[in-house]
């Protein structure tokens, strides 16, 4: 993570944060993330409102809390995009395209192959790394499928009566999830969490 976090380092500015920023919030879906716009932003609250149009039955809201972490990833595009519709743009007008991230997670991991020996790995790779890490950090499996919008229980119940958004144990566990990583990124961690593994 160290590694990869650095090598964004080389990668545009749009992308190197768009990337930070998603690593900071635990690796959302890109393409969800992709979608969203300042208005989906309420930083009075420390709120990022995603649209999870995973699976059947239309899009549900996805509520993230913004740790400081997360927002000093967000911070560089505030400033370059603050009156663009959305912080994921380079020209200030369209949306960054999924394929644009995915081509510079290739290319920092093409680098780090090179470098570190590090297998190749894609974007969904770096979402199972943050899952395994937050397990081990002791956040509970509710909260992590939550937390990554791994879906609501089925039927009646999950459908209709269980609208509790978790949003404070996601507080908790991003704030437990960004000590960490900057620990990792600083070099302060000596453990191994998890490795990127292709799948």
């Amino acid at each position: 993570l160290r590694a990869f976090w650095q090598g964004l380092d080389g990668q545009p500015l749009v992308q190197r944060q768009t990337l930070r920023f998603n690593l900071a919030i635990a690796c959302q879906r890109p393409q969800q993330l992709l979608r969203a716009n300042w208005s989906g932003f309420d930083f009075t609250a420390g709120t990022l409102l995603l649209k999870d149009a995973k699976g059947r039955g239309g899009s549900r809201d996805h509520l993230l809390p913004l740790t400081a972490f997360a927002l000093e990833q967000l911070r560089p595009l505030l400033n370059l995009n603050e009156n663009a519709p959305t912080p994921f743009t380079s020209d200030g007008k369209r949306t960054m395209v999924l394929t644009t991230l995915s081509v510079a997670v290739r290319e920092v991991s093409d680098t780090l192959m090179k470098s570190h020996k590090v297998p190749r790995f894609q974007q969904r790779d770096l979402r199972r790394t943050v899952e395994t890490a937050l397990q081990r950090l002791g956040v509970d499996k509710e909260v992590r499928a939550h937390l990554l919008s791994h879906g609501r229980t089925s039927g009646v119940q999950g459908q209709h009566y269980e609208r509790y958004d978790f949003l404070d144990e996601k507080r908790k566990a991003l704030r437990k999830w960004a000590a960490h990583l900057e620990r990792v990124i600083e070099g302060k961690s000596l453990a191994k969490v998890a490795t990127i593994r292709p799948s």
